[in-house]
């Protein structure tokens, strides 16, 4: 359950990047009534930040790949089906993560919004996107964040 959660990466940019800053920031957060810690991370550097998660006690991951996609335009629903594929496999490899550093959840990001009169199409293509996740994601779950008409991101 979350009900007690901190967006370490927002909170310490330096945390996404330098394992001894993710170290220090994981001490404190150890220290307060926390129970959830999302935390992004560039997949190529799994592997030193992997061995500092797997040192603290925190039970409670969420690898947040939503704001990744959102920088990239990584769409869920994209028409043209080469960056919509694009958009699932960097999602699939966001699972891989997660279940590497022992994360519950990735939160995701539907995409932008589209045209009103090419929606139906985009829900179409955001189902088959869903397919492909959700059948890859059996350690982890999938938090969706929906795309909002109002924001252009």
């Amino acid at each position: 359950m979350i009900n007690r959660s901190v967006i370490l990466s927002a909170l310490v940019k330096e945390s996404s990047t330098d394992p001894f800053v993710l170290s220090d920031s994981l001490d404190r957060i150890e220290e307060t009534k926390l129970n959830t810690v999302e935390l992004f991370f560039p997949f190529d550097k799994l592997p030193e930040m992997k061995s500092v998660i797997k040192d603290h006690g925190i039970k409670n991951w969420v690898y947040p790949i939503a704001g990744v996609q959102k920088m990239n335009d990584l769409n869920l629903c994209d028409l043209n089906e080469r960056k919509r594929i694009n958009a699932v496999y960097v999602i699939l490899r966001a699972i891989e993560v997660a279940e590497e550093i022992g994360a519950k959840r990735v939160l995701i990001t539907t995409g932008r919004d589209t045209e009103k009169e090419l929606r139906s199409k985009a829900l179409q293509q955001f189902i088959k996107s869903m397919d492909r996740i959700l059948s890859s994601s059996k350690g982890v779950d999938i938090m969706l964040e929906t795309g909002d008409r109002d924001v252009d991101a």
